[in-house]
């Protein structure tokens, strides 16, 4: 299990810096000391050499500013993340140009201030990277992991229609890849061929060089390209985490997106796939039973092997009239509800006879909920089922063309 990652808090107010430590106690970011502005934050700092630094941001702000520039001229290398009671654009833009990382307006919770120190040290391992001349050049693609830890969610049907509305509607270039090593049923949803033979084949011909993804991937009518598993889970069993990522790695090169249907149990490459996908979307049901197992998989899975800030749980709405709200969700599962799909029979239906958005969707509120979730994955706005490009949204916004 990896070390929990250390934070320094500085503020003036020592029962501010109390409710911070409260408020990080049972998370993946321990508070490993705290210290008002000046010279003593300076000493603390050199001490206990954090991490990630918070600091507090608040009038009179030259003290505090102060402390922020002598901070990053000690830890040059360390991340500092502000927070204020203000949220001026004037008091976040003296705060970045203090050198802060990121400026968080209060009031705080347990999860922002987790995302903000995980996206503080990105950044930071960014910078160092290409100061060293070592940084990738290139683009690569986004991996999302579609999971949760009940079947009969609807996660393939997600999965399936998220790709094909990335590719038919959103414009960008995507491929679904079925690693759920029970029995996955992605090909079947889109009435592909159902040999199983994709991942093997691909592997093999990996070791040996780089191989012609075209040959092992299928075109879907969507223009998403398709990477079936295998279809016997036994064989599963012989595929290493590492190899597996190194397929995932190949795709990301080629595709924007790279969507991957995983297993509900935590197996090796479930766990490998969760830890290192960009974003994790989260399936729920508002039933008993699927939040009984999904809360049980979450205090599991978090911290250790997904990163909180990945994921973005998903309200399916499989049935008409929900056995729970979204309010008791998110308070069961202590998260916001990122997104969540009406109830519409018609998209079952539908994917029950092999169709996917791209065939049949316009005017189906599952189709118009999963296109527009396409849309804001890729920061695209979509109409409906149609789509806006990026360009023609720029115009948009700008009164031209």
């Amino acid at each position: 299990m990896a070390r929990p990652l250390e934070l320094l808090v500085v503020d003036q107010d020592a029962e501010a810096r109390f409710n911070i430590n409260r408020l990080l106690a049972q998370s993946s970011v321990t508070v490993c000391g705290e210290a008002p502005f000046g010279t003593e934050a300076v000493s603390r700092a050199l001490e206990k050499r954090p991490d990630v630094i918070l600091c507090a941001l608040e009038e009179p702000l030259i003290r505090p500013l102060e402390t922020i520039e002598a901070l990053l001229h000690a830890l040059p290398e360390t991340p500092l993340v502000a927070y204020s009671s203000r949220g001026e654009v004037e008091v976040a833009r003296k705060a970045m140009h203090a050198g802060a990382r990121d400026f968080l307006v209060q009031p705080l919770d347990r999860r922002t201030i987790e995302t903000a120190v995980q996206d503080a040290l990105e950044s930071e391992e960014d910078r160092r990277l290409r100061l060293s001349g070592r940084a990738a050049i290139g683009f690569e693609g986004t991996v999302v992991a579609v999971y949760s830890a009940k079947g009969g969610v609807g996660k393939t049907t997600f999965a399936t229609n998220l790709t094909a509305a990335l590719a038919h509607d959103v414009g960008q270039s995507a491929v679904l890849v079925d690693a759920d090593t029970s029995f996955g049923d992605v090909a079947v949803a889109m009435a592909l061929p159902t040999d199983g033979s994709g991942l093997q084949t691909l592997l093999d011909e990996l070791a040996t060089g780089e191989p012609d993804l075209a040959k092992h991937t299928l075109e879907h009518t969507s223009g998403a390209r398709v990477l079936t598993g295998p279809t016997d889970p036994l064989q599963w069993q012989g595929i290493e985490p590492d190899r597996f990522s190194a397929v995932i790695e190949l795709l990301r090169r080629r595709h924007d997106y790279v969507v991957i249907d995983l297993d509900a149990t935590p197996n090796p490459i479930t766990l490998a796939t969760l830890g290192s996908a960009s974003v994790v979307f989260w399936m729920l049901t508002p039933d008993v039973f699927t939040m009984h197992d999904n809360m049980q998989a979450q205090r599991l899975l978090a911290d250790r092997y997904v990163q909180p800030s990945a994921v973005r749980f998903v309200i399916n709405n499989v049935h008409a009239k929900p056995e729970i709200s979204r309010e008791v969700i998110e308070e069961a599962i202590e998260a916001p509800i990122y997104w969540e799909i009406p109830h519409d029979p018609y998209l079952h239906q539908r994917t029950q006879l092999g169709e996917t958005v791209d065939e049949w969707g316009q005017g189906g509120k599952g189709a118009i909920s999963i296109v527009a979730l396409a849309g804001a994955l890729a920061g695209v706005t979509t109409n409906g089922h149609h789509r806006t490009r990026p360009l023609q949204r720029m115009r948009s916004l700008l009164g031209v063309g």
